[in-house]
């Protein structure tokens, strides 16, 4: 018997394998037990996480969620710009033989007749800029600046290096438009709910993925114990025969029936094996090496039928759905962030009426050199200038945003109807779980009294050699027998049908898998046949 009872399950180790393996099946073996060796359903469902191409899909949709997430956040980052360059400037200023006589003396005559006045400007500026999620922007910025002059108008003007520096600490205050973290940080809010939708989906895929793999290993299960009941079965017919006499026409056409019997018991465990590989990801060269069900279901299921309470459990199961369902969980995510645009969108019709404010000071120094060049920001300081000023803006007729705001009520109505009909199904999906398990419980307790019924009949008639000795009671034990290996299927089908309805029961309610963490869970076999429970 298989120990394990349980697993936690890393959905990002299963979303890290390569994609490039479902392009090539062969490219990428899955580790399987062999054809012989144990198979207990824990390993069946790692072996599912690892190779599902619909949690990779899904997987895809978190890494582009998130990086929305990111991108949005990058808006309140500290924006920061430093720049350096290099200006020269010429200017044409005048022609000597058109100043007075008295200016132009004062010129040698080696001058040529224009002069031109040459500057080199130097500069050098850094900004910091923030933006707050309560819609306020910041900058400070510190400007330093040369100014070098390469000819001088008149001898009698000196040539002086000046240097400049401008320190600047600016405050923009939307006060409609734009104002408050209803439409400063929507985007950011909105793309934060649509990281956690698509967490929430990826983990619902995993559980609809782990459900698909746990259905097809009891059908399995199922096949294979049936198929060794048919091959009993056919043994047991072939000793009849021996003991009976091979003339019994009866018991050797009984005999071919049984072996009918197992042949198409193999092809439905063929198939149910290819199931299960379907359901798992494995390639179908790698089929055969599946391995043999372990992991058992019980066989009694008397007591819990007689404890089931129906209306009690629709109620439960009601109540555990709608706070478990990870579908339904993403919906509202995506309902709130819908709400969220919408109300941004709302306040985008007012105006624009923002309030700049600033404050700053200049510094000045002459003379060339780098000690010059900086030390400018630190002398001869002015007084601090300050600076306010109130914008105003609004587009007559503003259909930007009118029309923006009717969109984002349509896609808040579409939301709101899509999260309406996830609670409307999931409560369906938890009553039908209820009507179907208890359903399949009576089945599953009909079927055993039933069996068990047929197999201590064939039991006492084998062991009545008067009986026996008839043809008649050879016809009574024939059809005996072919009752109880009919009923005997409708067991094992019934108990592997109560088996899916309480993992269904347990997905459709959202308790399938214990999640630990954004992209973790936990499952255990006991939770997997056992009803769902507060």
């Amino acid at each position: 018997m298989y120990r394990s009872r349980s697993i936690v399950l890393s959905i990002a180790v299963a979303l890290g394998t390569s994609f490039t393996a479902f392009a090539a099946e062969d490219s990428q073996p899955v580790t399987l037990p062999g054809a012989d060796q144990p198979l207990p359903l824990l390993k069946v469902l790692r072996i599912t996480l690892d190779n599902a191409p619909k949690l990779k899909l899904q997987g895809m949709a978190v890494s582009a969620s998130k990086a929305q997430e990111q991108i949005a956040k990058g808006k309140f980052d500290i924006s920061t710009a430093v720049v350096g360059g290099y200006q020269t400037i010429s200017n044409t200023t005048f022609a000597i033989d058109e100043l007075t006589p008295e200016h132009a003396a004062a010129f040698p005559k080696s001058y040529p007749n224009e002069l031109v006045n040459n500057m080199d400007v130097p500069y050098l500026s850094a900004e910091l800029s923030k933006k707050f999620r309560n819609g306020i922007a910041t900058g400070l910025s510190a400007t330093i600046q040369r100014q070098d002059y390469r000819q001088t108008l008149l001898r009698a003007t000196p040539t002086v290096t000046e240097n400049r520096t401008t320190v600047k600490f600016t405050v923009k205050i939307p006060l409609l438009q734009g104002a408050g973290s209803v439409s400063g940080a929507a985007k950011e809010t909105g793309a934060r709910l649509e990281k956690e939708a698509s967490i929430s989906e990826v983990q619902h895929t995993l559980t609809a993925v782990m459900l698909e793999s746990i259905k097809a290993y009891w059908d399995y299960k199922r096949a294979i114990s049936y198929l060794e009941k048919v091959e009993e079965s056919k043994n047991r017919i072939a000793g009849w025969v021996d003991g009976f006499g091979a003339g019994n026409s009866s018991l050797q056409a009984y005999l071919e029936n049984a072996k009918g019997k197992a042949s198409d018991a193999q092809q439905t465990l063929e198939e149910s094996r290819i199931a299960l590989a379907q359901a798992m990801g494995v390639p179908a060269k790698q089929t055969v090496n599946i391995g043999l069900p372990i992991s058992e279901v019980p066989m009694n299921w008397e007591n819990a039928l007689n404890g089931f309470d129906q209306e009690k459990m629709g109620t439960q199961w009601q109540a555990l759905a709608i706070e478990n369902r990870l579908d339904l969980k993403a919906a509202e995510l995506r309902l709130e962030g819908a709400r969220v645009q919408q109300a941004q969108a709302r306040q985008d019709r007012l105006p624009t009426l923002n309030l700049d404010l600033g404050a700053g000071y200049s510094g000045f120094q002459q003379y060339d050199g780098m000690d010059d060049f900086f030390g400018s920001a630190n002398s001869n300081i002015s007084r601090i200038d300050t600076a306010a000023s109130l914008t105003f803006s609004y587009p007559l007729g503003n259909n930007v945003a009118e029309g923006s705001y009717a969109l984002t009520n349509v896609l808040y109505q579409k939301s709101l109807i899509t999260r309406d009909e996830a609670q409307r199904v999931v409560r369906l999906d938890a009553g039908r779980s209820v009507s179907n398990v208890y359903g399949r419980l009576q089945k599953a307790v009909q079927m055993r009294k039933s069996f068990l019924s047929y197999k201590e009949a064939v039991q006492q008639m084998q062991q009545n050699n008067e009986f026996l000795s008839t043809p008649s009671g050879i016809a009574t034990l024939i059809e005996t027998e072919d009752k109880f290996i009919n009923s005997l299927n409708d067991f094992y089908t019934a108990v592997a049908d109560v088996a899916k309805a309480i993992a269904e029961s347990r997905f459709n309610t959202g308790t399938l898998i214990l999640i630990t963490g954004e992209m973790d869970g936990d499952v255990d076999l006991n939770r997997i046949i056992s009803f769902p429970a507060n």
